[in-house]
């Protein structure tokens, strides 16, 4: 009996990391899924992937504006959510065979610099709230960018530096970590200055998985 007991409490923790490391995906799957119907949509309205990566570098000026304006809180998270949004809609429009995959050289590249100007000017505009992770994170996504370049300038081959499963789970806790931030700047308090920071560092260690690929498609 004892020997069961023991068994089953050896199993647990590998249950519970088990699923941690699976839910990034499973919300991934969900969101794409949620996202089905709007790209369909668009696709059926002669809208290409392409126009919406190119909606999406609005995002900075719409943040900004909204910055300016002096909005509550709820237009920032309805801003951060719908951008988020945005970005699977792309993606699956991207790779769902609705007539043909219009997965491009172009939105290869703009789709994931659309991400970073929006998430950039959001770590800029809190800085002053969190500067260390703001630099930390600017430094590594520099990192990554110059990588792509090496390997896009070494092969040719752009559209296969799309962004890892480990890119995909760093943009998910980047946003969340956005939405954070601008949660804190409302209604500052030392608890959700931590959850910021460990959601901002975890950010950042998918950040680096996801450098370990590119690094290692480079020298592969």
């Amino acid at each position: 009996m004892g020997s069961v007991e023991v068994a089953s409490t050896a199993v647990k923790p590998r249950t519970k990391w088990l699923a941690v490391l699976l839910a990034p995906g499973i919300l991934t799957e969900l969101v794409r899924l949620a996202a089905w119907p709007t790209a369909y949509l668009l696709h059926k309205l002669k809208i290409t992937s392409n126009q919406v990566t190119g909606a999406r570098f609005l995002a900075p000026l719409v943040f900004y504006w909204l910055a300016v304006s002096d909005p509550s809180l709820w237009h920032y998270a309805v801003a951060v959510i719908a951008f988020a949004y945005s970005d699977a809609v792309d993606g699956v429009m991207s790779r769902a065979d609705f007539e043909k995959k219009e997965i491009s050289d172009i939105g290869a590249v703009m789709d994931p610099l659309a991400d970073k100007l929006l998430l950039g000017s959001m770590y800029v505009y809190y800085y002053r709230h969190f500067p260390r992770l703001v630099l930390m994170t600017a430094g590594g996504e520099l990192i990554i960018c110059i990588l792509a370049l090496i390997y896009i300038s070494m092969t040719g081959k752009i559209a296969e530096m799309r962004a890892s499963l480990w890119g995909k789970y760093k943009l998910a806790l980047e946003v969340a970590t956005a939405l954070l931030m601008t949660v804190y700047a409302f209604a500052p308090s030392s608890l959700l200055s931590r959850i910021t920071i460990a959601v901002g560092i975890t950010a950042f260690g998918c950040l680096l998985m996801s450098l370990f690929t590119k690094i290692k498609k480079i020298i592969v």
